[in-house]
């Protein structure tokens, strides 16, 4: 199996597992009242997969055609614009929906802390990689 889509499997399997772990504990904390959190749950997933699924390819490429130039100027930049997405999908929530910001931003919270967490592993383990190849 290739490490692209060994590292895409394990960020879904991850996100996959997460959203109805964080619906278990919030129905069982909070009550029905929780439930109204499942679409967001699953679109914060969806997104935070996505720009995963975005940044380790752009590594990637970045690694193979440039030969690693870029890499760390690129992974600080998607570092960044991640937690301005974050910031933006919570003002957006709290200004369109305004109820159960608390739970949302949760939610936001843990997605955001898997996909950094996960991203950098990917990150540091390419690199590793990528330097036992060229020495």
């Amino acid at each position: 199996m290739s490490t692209p889509v060994k590292h895409t499997g394990i960020a879904a399997l991850t996100l996959l597992l997460a959203g109805p772990l964080l619906l278990l504990g919030e129905t069982w904390i909070m009550g029905r009242a929780a439930l109204q959190q499942a679409l967001p749950i699953s679109v914060l997933a969806a997104v935070f997969f996505a720009t995963m699924l975005i940044e380790q390819y752009v590594l990637r490429y970045l690694r193979q055609t440039k030969g690693g130039k870029g890499v760390t100027g690129f992974y600080l930049l998607s570092k960044m614009l991640r937690l301005l997405l974050a910031i933006a999908m919570l003002l957006v929530y709290a200004i369109a929906i305004r109820t159960n910001i608390v739970l949302f931003a949760v939610n936001l919270f843990v997605c955001y802390i898997i996909t950094v967490v996960l991203s950098s592993i990917f990150c540091v383990k390419g690199e590793q990689k990528g330097k036992t190849t060229i020495q």
